[in-house]
């Protein structure tokens, strides 16, 4: 069976390890962001970018790269409505079929009662121009320009930005004023702080 390629979201930014998060950096001000951080965290990728998502599974310390949901009257869910029926109906069809990768690699079929459906997905950012480096787990994603926010959460349901959609939807989500970049770390510290 030729299987369909996994959804991916395409951007320009960077990827950099924070203490508090691993943090992706989008918008037209990702760059000078990335420099600005260097002192605080490691940069893990940068430049154009390719951001598939996983289901984690639900016993396992792995995840699922789905390609392809059956349903249980076989009907097929591929890209980003995959995610939408996953997570909007997956209760409802515990026996549905889902095939895909698994992060530690292997093809792999599985039952949507296999995933933890409870958790978010897991956004992954590979680099385009070097296919060895990757994926890296990305926890919160950052819109850096000049705009006059200085800092501010965004919503899934708000405006369309540089941040895909389904990312939105499973991570939390910033636009940050390019002038504040260094104080990124303690303002996504005050703001985990006030989510314990």
């Amino acid at each position: 069976m030729n299987l369909p390629p996994p959804h991916e979201d395409y951007l320009s930014g960077a990827c950099v390890r924070l203490p508090e998060a691993t943090t992706l950096l989008a918008g037209d001000a990702w760059r000078a962001a990335e420099a600005a951080l260097r002192a605080q965290g490691e940069t893990l990728l940068s430049g154009e970018l390719t951001l598939r998502y996983a289901l984690p599974l639900q016993y396992e310390d792995d995840a699922l790269i789905p390609q392809l949901v059956f349903d249980d009257h076989r009907r097929e869910h591929i890209g980003q409505a995959l995610f939408a029926f996953v997570y909007a109906r997956g209760y409802a069809y515990p026996r549905a079929d889902v095939i895909g990768v698994r992060l530690s690699g292997g093809e792999e079929e599985a039952r949507l009662k296999d995933l933890d459906l409870a958790v978010p997905l897991l956004p992954l950012a590979y680099n385009r121009e070097e296919s060895e480096a990757g994926p890296v787990r990305v926890d919160v994603g950052v819109i850096v320009d000049a705009s006059e926010t200085e800092w501010q959460v965004v919503e899934a349901d708000g405006p369309k930005t540089e941040l895909p959609a389904l990312f939105i939807e499973h991570r939390p989500c910033f636009r940050l004023n390019a002038a504040l970049a260094p104080e990124l770390s303690t303002l996504l510290e005050a703001w985990l702080a006030s989510r314990a």
